[in-house]
């Protein structure tokens, strides 16, 4: 499902799977948990299925994440936050890095085109090769990144999205590398315009995850439903107007 996180507020605004806003009575609203800078990030921080919130301060890479699950951010004695992992400037990421069903974090830095995952768990960078793992390579500078099971085999796998063109790169393979003329990959030439937001989820329950775009001009959210790539309008894709000028979107399991 779909949702907004309002950093000037620190609100968040999550859908109940119908595509509009219902108001707070129908649709869940929460309030306080991040700030003006923060980038949100959703998990199931406390082992479950449901996706709880998070979010990530750019500027110092600390994660503080919702662990027990009250949607309030307690502090740290309750919530398992405040942990460092990556540096100032990058963006983060989460997934099934191994395929086993944990979800857990990771970092993109733009700056080098590299990924780091947390493959134990321990939300702490440790060594790459032999704990964690470390990739270069794989984007550009001003690139988005994007993770997803892009062919429904349960192991989250990279991509990014080219916000200046509306091309995404999605490594399907899951080599983490990028093929020569797509070789191995998925590209879109084009889903999406210049100032769009990037989003994955599994839109139609089949297991796979699919791309779109959030729009944060209008609040529109254009959605691949069919997985093609290609934007077919909204009688054959979703189309959906949730949030507002200014607002970061999630997806997740509420």
């Amino acid at each position: 499902m779909i949702g907004v996180f309002r950093p000037s507020t620190g609100e968040w605004f999550l859908d109940n799977g119908n595509g509009a806003w219902d108001g707070c009575n129908t649709d869940s609203c929460l309030s306080n948990f991040g700030d003006q800078g923060d980038v949100p990030i959703v998990g199931p921080w406390n082992g479950g299925l449901q996706s709880l919130p998070g979010v990530f301060d750019r500027r110092t890479a600390t994660w503080y994440v919702d662990a027990n699950g009250n949607s309030a951010l307690d502090g740290c004695e309750l919530s398992t936050c405040a942990f460092v992992f990556g540096q100032a400037g990058d963006k983060p990421v989460v997934g099934d890095w191994t395929g086993t069903g944990q979800k857990r974090i990771g970092i993109f830095r733009p700056s080098t085109h590299s990924w780091y995952f947390d493959l134990n768990g321990n939300e702490t960078l440790d060594k790459c090769k032999r704990t964690d793992l470390c990739k270069k390579s794989f984007g550009l500078a001003g690139d988005i990144p994007v993770v997803g099971d892009w062919s429904g085999t349960g192991k989250t796998k990279i991509g990014v999205f080219r916000p200046t063109t509306g091309q995404w790169i999605l490594d399907l393979n899951g080599d983490i590398k990028m093929g020569k003329r797509c070789s191995g990959d998925f590209c879109v030439s084009s889903f999406g315009q210049a100032g769009d937001l990037p989003v994955v989820g599994d839109w139609d329950g089949s297991g796979t995850d699919n791309i779109g775009v959030f729009r944060p001009s209008t609040g529109d959210w254009l959605l691949d439903l069919n997985g093609n790539g290609v934007f077919e309008g909204c009688v054959v894709d979703l189309c959906y107007n949730f949030g507002q000028q200014g607002d970061l979107p999630v997806v997740g399991s509420w």
